[in-house]
């Protein structure tokens, strides 16, 4: 991309900063160490990758030449101190839209939407927006869906 046409490219400019600004904003993005599916004491495992389903994901299903959506759950439990939730991340490869039935998220909390490459940034529509335990979402073909926990 050629930068100094940022004009010409605002939304997608925009859209870089918002992922720069949420990686410097979560310190444990920026690890030194591969995410595991380790447990941390009482805490959830640190990664856990999940079937459209809404299962962990299994041997059979990465085999799975047929599946074209996948979800990794981050656990945010080492900050929580610091008011950041957990992080799930949905990709829709898929020509069609999948729908996906979201974990639960940390008690307390729900699912809110940061952001949804299927939908313009400057449409406020989807950002923000609350998902109740238990919801399905609707992921739109070839995109990506950020949510994060936010206290109830």
């Amino acid at each position: 991309m050629d930068w100094s046409l940022r004009q010409r490219h605002a939304p997608r400019v925009a859209f870089v900063r918002r992922l720069i600004d949420l990686r410097r904003s979560r310190l444990w993005l920026r690890r030194d160490t591969f995410l595991k599916g380790t447990r941390r004491g009482a805490h959830a495992k640190d990664v856990t990758w999940l079937h459209p389903t809404g299962r962990e994901m299994t041997h059979v299903d990465w085999n799975d030449s047929n599946l074209r959506s996948v979800a990794v759950h981050m656990n945010g439990a080492t900050s929580r101190q610091q008011d950041s939730g957990d992080l799930l991340v949905v990709f829709n490869a898929d020509e069609v839209p999948v729908t996906m039935a979201l974990p639960a998220p940390p008690e307390g909390s729900l699912w809110a939407v940061v952001f949804d490459t299927a939908v313009e940034e400057d449409d406020d529509r989807t950002r923000g927006r609350l998902l109740q335990r238990n919801e399905l979402l609707t992921i739109d073909h070839r995109s990506t869906v950020l949510l994060e926990s936010q206290r109830a």
